[in-house]
């Protein structure tokens, strides 16, 4: 074996060619979304069912990366940093493409906003969990609005659920279904989940 290859699929559709990588003596780990579309196809043809879920890092993670990435500047001014990727994260979780950056990070808060704008009342299913502090199984929801969680499994095995990417687009995404969604739909909806966050956002 000469090594690995990481092949990280940014966007949707562009995974590894059905040819990728072109000898065996070269391993390949795909990085993607729990999309399978992503995917599929590649890993029929190569033979490769190993799947690894990774769940997102938390915030223990961003405070070492920061640590690290300031180790060299004053304390107040390594403070201010952190803080900076903090508020990063409240907007858009740990995602490390985007909250070290702030423009970056503002841009894909405004997409996953426009995201949210654009739901209808036949997107509800996927997104039922988000009015509680639980998870959810859904096929199709946007990237921009769940995270994936890995749960495991009977005999060793391990899947993924669902969770929001964060609470204020969750927020967002309560007040957006509450206005597109038939108000006995909502509140059976709502109903279908404990401990909800719906009270919160009715408050305001």
């Amino acid at each position: 074996m000469n090594g690995y290859i990481i092949y990280d699929v940014f966007r949707q559709g562009q995974g590894p060619t059905k040819k990728f990588p072109p000898a065996r003596t070269w391993g390949i780990i795909v990085l993607t979304s729990p999309n399978v579309n992503n995917y599929k196809g590649w890993a029929k043809q190569r033979d490769c069912e190993t799947q690894i879920i990774m769940n997102c890092p938390d915030e223990l993670d961003v405070k070492a990366i920061c640590a690290w990435e300031t180790r060299d500047e004053p304390a107040e001014d390594q403070k201010k940093y952190r803080v900076a990727v903090e508020s990063h994260m409240e907007e858009v979780e740990p995602i490390l493409r985007y909250i070290f950056d702030e423009k970056k990070s503002k841009r894909r808060f405004e997409a996953a906003k426009a995201t949210v704008n654009q739901l209808t009342a036949s997107d509800a299913e996927h997104y039922k969990g988000i009015m509680a502090k639980s998870l959810w199984p859904a096929k199709n929801p946007s990237h921009q609005l769940v995270k994936i969680v890995r749960v495991r499994g009977e005999k060793g095995g391990e899947r993924f659920l669902n969770a929001p990417v964060c609470y204020l687009l969750g927020q967002e995404t309560i007040l957006i279904l509450a206005g597109v969604m038939a108000e006995t739909d909502f509140v059976l909806l709502a109903l279908e989940s404990k401990d909800s966050l719906l009270s919160s956002v009715l408050e305001k």
